[in-house]
């Protein structure tokens, strides 16, 4: 089971390691403070299985995700606004679609698409620029703006 702390949403993200280098670093914090989105509501209500890493015996490893079967619009605009000031400062972005999930558990296994009985919703009212510190399992926290606008 993923802890608690390391629950998060992925919006985007830099390829392993780069985040260390200063001037990413910089260029990530102004994209970050150059959002002006208004909070928004996430209703996650659907669990699935997506392919995941392979465990240390090479075996398939599936990825037990709770998604939004309907992604909420201020979460897709932020997503577009964050990849268009990315884009213009020459930063990787991830695809054109985004799908808001956490990443609860990893498991060997697959299972049919589940729709929850009881969705768990949480507003957004804020988000982070986090550094994923590889094996250490842990996130650390850089940088973070309000959604209010």
């Amino acid at each position: 089971m993923t802890a608690a702390d390391r629950l998060h949403i992925s919006l985007n993200r830099l390829p392993d390691g780069e985040l260390t280098a200063p001037e990413l670093l910089d260029d990530a914090i102004e994209v970050g403070a150059a959002m002006h989105r208004a909070s928004f509501d996430l209703c996650f209500d659907v669990m699935e299985a997506w392919n995941g890493p392979k465990d240390d015996s090479g075996r398939r490893q599936f990825a037990v995700v709770l998604k939004c079967s309907t992604p909420p619009r201020g979460a897709e605009d932020l997503y577009r606004d964050l990849r268009k000031e990315m884009t213009r400062y020459g930063l990787p972005v991830g695809p054109l679609k985004f799908e808001p999930h956490i990443t609860v558990w990893y498991q060997h296994g697959r299972f049919e698409s589940k729709r929850l009985s009881q969705p768990i919703r949480f507003r957004a009212d804020r988000f982070w620029l986090v550094h994923s510190i590889t094996g250490a399992r842990r996130l650390e926290h850089i940088a973070s703006w309000p959604l209010k606008f």
